[in-house]
């Protein structure tokens, strides 16, 4: 048998030898089929990840706003299909409350694990690191807002744009607010680590009322909104 296979061996090297090398021509089209196939697989694993039922959602939502066809059958007063419409708002509407509650389980659910741990230097409030969690909360709630704020700022004295007040408003707002509850539920339709963004969110959360209130302080002092 040891002879049997030797001798297969000896063929197989002696066709391998007797195979004409390869062109630099077909080395580049196997090269490019491969890149190819890399980049088909990169763009379904991206597709995979973005394509949640949120993001799907949103989508739907602009494409019926943009056609007035749909929108007449949907969304006016009186439409056909306005029953619909009025349904997915109430299954919408309970999006908040659910989030809160996966949020809450997906908390208990860590602490709990972390405390039938073995290890008992490990807390079992601890997913991360707690450079991690304090880092992932200083650039949500201060870095943000702090780019947000000098973008602004630099657009209105250094090219010297003129941007309404009520916009003004609008675009410093939306560098302000903390993480939606809703990322528990995209992190869990996406198959990513739910208790760690469960642990980040209540953190966040406990200091948003704080972080927060010196944000919005600083959205009235640069737009110049009257609040008295």
């Amino acid at each position: 048998q040891q002879q049997q296979q030797q001798q297969q061996q000896q063929q197989q090297q002696q066709q391998q030898q007797q195979q004409p090398p390869k062109s630099s021509q077909e080395r580049t089209n196997s090269s490019r089929r491969w890149i190819r196939k890399d980049f088909v697989l990169m763009v379904s694993i991206i597709l995979s990840k973005a394509c949640q039922p949120p993001v799907i959602g949103s989508v739907l939502g602009m494409v019926v706003t943009a056609m007035p066809p749909i929108r007449g059958i949907m969304a006016l007063e009186g439409a056909t299909l306005q029953w619909f419409l009025d349904g997915l708002g109430k299954v919408g509407r309970s999006t908040i409350p659910v989030s809160m509650a996966l949020l809450g389980m997906h908390m208990s659910h860590s602490i709990r694990a972390g405390s039938a741990s073995d290890s008992a230097d490990t807390s079992p409030f601890e997913v991360f690191h707690w450079t991690t969690m304090v880092g992932t909360i200083c650039g949500k709630l201060i870095v943000m807002p702090m780019i947000g704020f000098s973008s602004f700022l630099v657009l209105r004295h250094v090219f010297a744009i003129q941007i309404p007040q009520s916009m003004a408003v609008v675009l410093l707002l939306v560098w302000t607010p903390p993480t939606a509850s809703n990322a528990v539920v995209m992190s869990d339709l996406a198959g990513g680590m739910r208790e760690a963004v469960a642990q980040i969110l209540l953190y966040e959360y406990m200091v948003v009322p704080i972080l927060l209130s010196v944000s919005i302080s600083f959205v009235i002092l640069i737009s110049g909104l009257d609040v008295s």
